[in-house]
C-alpha cells in the first residue's frame, strides 16, 4: 500500500512538473522598448498639432498604433485621434500625428500605444536623408541605396523655437505610385511660416521581405 502511495506521489510530482514547465512565458510589453518624444502646438488660432516621435531600442523591427485623447484642465476629454506607422526598425526614430480643432479648450494630452512585430522591413539601413533650408521653405531627399523598392517613404519636421514646437511639416519622398525605387533619389519640400532656430526629424517608410 504504501509502495503504491509512493507512485501515486512521484506520479503527481512529475505531473504537476510537466504543467509549470509548459506555462508559457510571459511576452515582454514591445511598448516598453519605445522612448516617446511629445510635441504639440497650436497653429494661427485654427487648430493644434499634436506630434510624438518614437525611437525603437528593441532589436525587432515594429508596427506602431497611437490613440491619443486631449483633456481640458479639469481633465475632460474633448479630442480624440489615432496614428500608425509601420515596419520601425531597431535605433529607428519615426512619427505619429494629428490635428484637433478644439485647440482653446486642450490643456494636456494622453495616449495609449499598440505595438507588433512589423511583417516588413525598415528603411533605415537602405535608405539616406538629407536636406536644406532657405528663408521660406526646407527641402528634403531621400536616396534608396538598397535593391527593393521602399514604400511611403516620409519625413516628419518639427519645428522648434527656444525648445518649443511652433510648426511641422509631413514631406513625402516617393513617385506617383507612392515607392522610392531602388537606386533613385526624389526631393519634396515645405513651406515655412515659422520663425525657428532647431529641428528634429522622424523617418518613415517600409520594405516588403
Amino acid at each position: 500500500m504504501k509502495k503504491l502511495l509512493m507512485i501515486c506521489v512521484l506520479a503527481l510530482a512529475l505531473l504537476l512538473s510537466s504543467c509549470a514547465a509548459s506555462e508559457p512565458t510571459p511576452k515582454a510589453n514591445l511598448a516598453d522598448s519605445l522612448e516617446i518624444k511629445e510635441y504639440s502646438c497650436v497653429i494661427d488660432k485654427q487648430f493644434a498639432y499634436y506630434v510624438a516621435f518614437v525611437t525603437n531600442t528593441s532589436d525587432k523591427t515594429l508596427d506602431v498604433e497611437i490613440n491619443i485623447t486631449a483633456k481640458d484642465a479639469d481633465g475632460n476629454m474633448v479630442g480624440s485621434g489615432t496614428a500608425s506607422v509601420l515596419a520601425v526598425g531597431s535605433g529607428q526614430t519615426s512619427g505619429l500625428w494629428t490635428t484637433f480643432d478644439e485647440w482653446k479648450s486642450i490643456d494636456s494630452f494622453e495616449y495609449v500605444l499598440n505595438v507588433k512585430e512589423s511583417f516588413y522591413l525598415p528603411i533605415k539601413d537602405m535608405v539616406s536623408f538629407d536636406h536644406s533650408e532657405t528663408d521660406s521653405r526646407i527641402v528634403m531627399s531621400a536616396t534608396n541605396g538598397g535593391e527593393k523598392d521602399a514604400e511611403f517613404v516620409w519625413v516628419d519636421v518639427v519645428f522648434l523655437k527656444d525648445g518649443n514646437m511652433v510648426n511641422f511639416r509631413e514631406i513625402m519622398l516617393t513617385n506617383g505610385d507612392c515607392v522610392l525605387p531602388a537606386g533613385q533619389t526624389l526631393t519634396g519640400e515645405g513651406e515655412v511660416f515659422s520663425q525657428y532656430d532647431d529641428l528634429v526629424f522622424a523617418y518613415n517608410g517600409r520594405i516588403h521581405k
